[in-house]
């Protein structure tokens, strides 16, 4: 092969781009596994942060470290080797997992801005409904919404790609 060729070229640049797009997701995913376990930190060591708001980041949060401990890696590995390596079975569960967490975040997202929509909207409500003993079962229910949004695949409707 000619060390000029156009092939040679392109093959070079997707070397390069391999790297950068494989660098930039480790430095991400470190970043957001940092971040966000560091927000928990922070929160349980300070108890004028234990508010009904900040409960609701954590959740948001717990959702974002699962993102970057499961589906971050396994997208880097991939990346890496250039193929799938955890077959058809760990395709449908790392499928399952990412469409779960990244359906989890949007629904925190969800129950953030609805509880910031009471605070400011629906203010003599607020403490009524969004008490310190309600916000876990708000939480569990975002996941639970999240888990039957994700788990259809499972049963054959639709799939995961």
């Amino acid at each position: 092969m000619v060390k000029d060729s156009p092939l040679a070229i392109v093959m070079a640049v997707t070397d390069v781009t391999e790297i950068l797009e494989s660098s930039s997701l480790a430095v991400i995913c470190l970043v957001a596994l940092v971040g966000n376990i560091s927000l928990y930190i922070i929160v349980l060591k300070n108890r004028r942060l234990r508010s009904v708001t900040n409960f609701f980041i954590l959740n948001l949060s717990l959702a974002d470290i699962l993102v970057a401990a499961v589906s971050m890696p396994i997208t880097i590995a991939t990346t890496v080797l250039g193929d799938w390596p955890l077959g058809q079975n760990g395709c449908v569960a790392v499928g399952f997992l990412t469409i779960l967490t990244f359906i989890a975040s949007v629904m925190g997202l969800a129950l953030i801005a609805i509880n910031r929509y009471y605070y400011v909207v629906q203010w003599k409500t607020y403490s009524h409904i969004f008490s310190k003993r309600r916000a876990l079962p708000f939480c569990l229910l975002s996941w639970g919404i999240s888990l039957a949004l994700s788990v259809p695949p499972l049963f054959g409707w639709a799939e995961y790609r």
